[in-house]
Order: structure tokens, then C-alpha cells, then sequence
């Protein structure tokens, strides 16, 4: 049976249909039986296609004589793609045929030249990109509507800029004033981030999705210049600060609202200013220029808190979870003593949980200590250290290692490579790739059997708990407890033993 597949990227005008392409490869056919598989709205530069992956996997099922494309790049336009795409074709004995190449796979000259076209067809995918590339580039210099997502307080409109016909934001009335109460709250140096997402969820202010407000997403609009009614005082603050002000100094009348760009390809940011470029754009702002300033400032002037659910500030990380929603009890520190405390991170993201609050990290870990402690004394004396890493590990980690060095260098001749040295490159990357998979099943076996601990391994550090390392808790605590859940009441362990 022969298989025609068929892919189109974007509905255009200039691009030929999928319904068209499978026209004309049904005359490859002769009237025999075929199937076809299409994929819509996906591109060429990889195989992450769902009609394609079908199509694969009944070829591999032996269900296919021939694959009928319209033309190359339909299939693929990667190199290293269609390499082993036509490798596993050979391997289940099918024929590929381009309709408008006229291809013959059966011949080495039908495989070079296949090579070479797959080639310039990648080279084509990179000089779109690049295109695409230098418009961006273009089009932020002249302030022109970039696409994507539009910002809360925005709607869109169309209009003429230098002859050239795009969109501009427009305030929309009740967003805008959203905008404005969170800038003005912030700008109050009595309120906290905490409290203007308070603020907005009493007043029952949500988002577009209609769900609440987040420190992060105020936080990302506090950021933004988008909102300013930039005048001469927000010129002068991004000059001081290291950004590039692409718009002349005389246009910072206090109108409009700006862009703030990074990167090669002019896409937005708001995060970083150093480095950064700035433009004026054709939209009215919302937010006064002082009040702008005083949250952009305060925003810059204030340390991120410390808030990691990693091993490093308690010795209860991963494991010491909220007793009334389940999050993870993450560790927050903050000036003038740096004092450690566990918050409920679903409470500290959205204030979604009110039941622990703050906790002094030092008397949790002393509470838990003592279960674990009474816990440990129950066991018998220490049976067996931890052991060494087996050097037989050692060993297989080094050994991938050179293997993928192997594997890339490969990869890299087949541009290069005609259509012996493509059959040995071929031959020696799936021993490769044998090779990875039994040398990692067996460092997977070496690891598990080497993390095996049972609880008779910590049996004795009841007595010196006080006196062990910052890991050698972590190490106790993985062994013999699931999770713990904490409230401002109770601590309850849930044992594994």
C-alpha cells in the first residue's frame, strides 16, 4: 500500500493546500491503494507531527510500500530528520517518492541527491528565520504593534504608522483603573505586595481568566513601561540606569506609555534594565509618571526574599507540607536578622491558605527532632555505613560520556558524508546508542542498589542527632519519614517505618 503524507504550516494565499497536495501525489499512485496522513499547523523542522508519527509507526509495522510526498520539505527540513527518516526506510524495504523532485530512492545518485535537497531546504527554514529575525528588529525601532499577548488594562486598535498599516493598544476604562489602584497602592510605602493582592481580593478584582491577582503577576505590571505616561523624569531613569532610549528626549511629554526591548530579535522583556532598549510607543499611557516611578523604584531598591524549597535553609525541605491545603511549607528569610521561618507557599503565591502563617523554622525542626529521635532509639545499633560509589559507576558515567562525545562528531559528518560513508555513520550510531542503553540500565541498577538504606543503617543516630552534619539529617529524615504535615497547633510525622 502506498502512504501519502501531506503537511501545510500556515493557511497563505501563495502556499499550496493540503487537499492539493494530496491531488497530486493520488497520479503517483496508478489507481492502487493508498492512505493518507496530514498534519495541519505544524512546521518542517522536526518529526513532532502526529499524522507523521502514525505514519511511522505503521510503516514500521511493514503496512507500507511507498511514502508519495508533494515535495521534500513537506516531510522534513532537517538534515539530521530525514537521515533517519530514510534510514528506517531502507530499513522496512520502502520506497520514498517526491512528486515534484522525482526522486528514485533505489539508486545511490536518487539518495545524493536527495541529501543535497534536504540541505537547502534547511537552509531555507534558517533564512526565514533570519527574516523574521530583522523584522522584529525593524519594526521595534519604528514602535509598531509586535503581536502576542495584550497586556491587562489594553485592548487593540487598528492604525497608519509612516504609511505602514498596524495595531495600538487602547486603555480599556476598567482595567485601567486597576492599574492605577494597584501603581497607587504600592507607591504607598505602608503597603506591601502582600497587601495590595489583599486589597484586590477583597474588592474582588481578578484577572481576565478570572482568577486572582499574584504577587508575581503585580509585581511583572509594577515592571512594566508599557503603563507610564513617560515624561522627561522616565527618560532620565532608564539613561541612569543603562538602557538604550532609542526615542529622542523632546518626545517625553508625559503621553504615551513605552517599549522596552532585549535581545537580538527586539522581542519584549521587562525584567533586566542594563543592556536594555527603549521606545517610545504610539499608545496612550495610564499610569502617572511620579506614581510609575515610585513603584519601579521601590521595586528595584527591595531584595527578593529568600524562598527555596531546596536543602539549604532547613534540613525539612521536601517534606513539611501545610496541614490544611497539602502545599509544601517553603523557608522565608528576611532582614534586619535573617531569622528563618516556614510559610505555606500556596498562602505566599496567592494567599490561597490561612492556617500556619509564619512559623519559627528552628522550633518546628526542634519539635520534629525529638519524634525522630524517640523514633531512632526504638531501632537497635547501627548495622552498616553508607557506602562508597561503587567505581564500577565511576567507570560507566565516563564511558557515556565519550560515547555521546563519539555520537555528536558523527552527527556532524553527515553533511559531508556520500552514501558509504552515510551507511557507516548509520551502522556506528546505533551501536552507539545499543551501547548507551545497556551501559545506563546498568548505572541505573549500580544507583538504586547503592541508595537501598534501611532503617537500621540511622539506627544510632539517636544519641548524636544534635551533633550530625546538615546531610546526614537530610539523609535520617528521607528514610524514615513519608511527609510531615504542620500547623500552628500540630506537627504530625507520617512514618515509613
Amino acid at each position: 500500500m502506498d502512504f501519502i503524507y501531506a503537511r501545510q504550516s500556515i493557511d497563505k494565499a501563495d502556499s499550496i493546500s493540503i487537499e492539493s497536495q494530496i491531488e497530486y501525489c493520488k497520479y503517483e499512485t496508478r489507481g492502487g491503494e493508498y492512505q493518507t496522513f496530514f498534519d495541519r499547523g505544524y512546521s518542517g523542522k522536526n518529526t513532532k507531527r502526529p499524522e507523521f508519527q502514525a505514519m511511522m509507526e505503521q510503516l514500521r509495522q511493514g503496512k507500507a510500500a511507498r511514502v508519495i510526498v508533494y515535495k521534500l520539505d513537506r516531510i522534513s527540513r532537517s538534515i539530521l530528520d530525514f537521515a533517519n527518516m530514510m534510514e528506517e526506510f531502507q530499513q522496512f524495504h520502502v520506497e520514498f517518492v517526491s512528486c515534484t523532485e522525482k526522486f528514485d530512492t533505489s539508486t545511490p545518485m536518487g539518495r545524493a541527491m536527495l541529501n543535497i535537497c534536504i540541505v537547502f531546504a534547511q537552509l531555507e527554514r534558517e533564512t526565514i528565520q533570519m527574516r523574521v529575525t530583522d523584522s522584529y528588529a525593524a519594526r521595534m525601532k519604528h514602535g509598531f504593534f509586535m503581536g502576542g499577548h495584550i497586556p491587562y488594562g489594553f485592548t487593540l486598535e487598528p492604525i497608519e504608522v509612516d504609511g505602514i498599516h498596524t495595531k495600538r493598544y487602547v486603555p480599556e476604562s476598567v482595567e485601567a483603573e486597576h492599574i492605577r489602584l494597584i501603581c497607587s497602592l504600592y507607591a504607598d510605602m505602608r503597603n506591601s505586595i502582600g497587601d495590595v493582592v489583599k486589597h484586590l481580593q477583597g474588592s474582588g478584582i481578578v484577572n481576565r481568566r478570572g482568577k486572582p491577582w499574584t504577587r508575581e503577576r503585580i509585581l511583572e505590571t509594577i515592571r512594566n513601561p508599557i503603563y507610564v505616561k513617560a515624561d522627561r523624569s522616565v527618560y532620565d531613569f532608564y539613561k541612569q540606569v543603562g538602557a538604550e532610549v532609542l526615542s529622542d528626549q523632546e518626545l517625553f511629554i508625559g503621553q504615551n506609555g513605552c517599549f522596552l526591548f532585549t535581545g537580538e530579535d527586539g522581542r519584549r522583556k521587562e525584567c533586566h534594565l542594563e543592556g536594555t532598549r527603549l521606545i517610545l510607543a504610539p499608545h496612550q499611557g495610564i499610569v502617572e509618571p511620579d506614581v510609575w516611578l515610585a513603584c519601579r523604584k521601590r521595586n528595584m531598591g527591595n531584595k527578593p526574599l529568600s524562598i527555596s524549597n531546596k536543602a539549604k535553609w532547613t534540613w525539612l525541605a521536601g517534606k513539611a507540607k501545610c496541614a490544611e491545603c497539602g502545599y509544601a511549607l517553603v523557608v522565608k528569610r528576611a532582614p534586619p536578622n535573617w531569622r528563618r521561618y516556614l510559610a505555606c507557599s500556596h498562602r505566599y503565591n496567592s494567599h490561597g491558605c490561612s492556617s500556619t502563617g509564619l512559623l519559627k523554622a528552628e522550633q518546628v525542626e526542634a519539635c520534629v527532632a525529638e519524634q525522630i529521635k524517640a523514633k531512632l532509639e526504638s531501632f537497635g545499633v547501627l548495622c552498616q555505613q553508607k557506602p562508597e560509589e561503587d567505581p564500577r559507576a565511576a567507570e560507566l558515567r565516563a564511558r557515556l560520556s565519550a560515547l555521546a562525545g563519539e555520537k555528536e562528531v558523527l552527527l556532524s559528518r553527515i553533511l559531508v558524508a556520500n552514501d558509504a560513508a552515510m551507511k557507516l555513520i548509520n551502522s556506528r550510531v546505533a551501536e552507539i546508542e545499543r551501547q548507551e542503553q545497556a551501559w545506563s540500565q546498568e548505572l541505573l541498577e549500580l544507583e538504586r542498589s547503592q541508595a537501598g538504606v534501611d532503617a537500621a543503617a540511622v539506627a544510632d543516630c539517636a544519641g548524636k542527632w544534635d551533633s550530625l552534619e546538615f546531610e546526614d539529617k537530610r539523609t535520617v529524615l528521607n528514610v524514615l519519614v513519608e511527609k510531615i504535615e504542620i500547623s500552628r497547633e500540630t506537627v504530625h510525622i507520617f512514618w515509613r517505618v
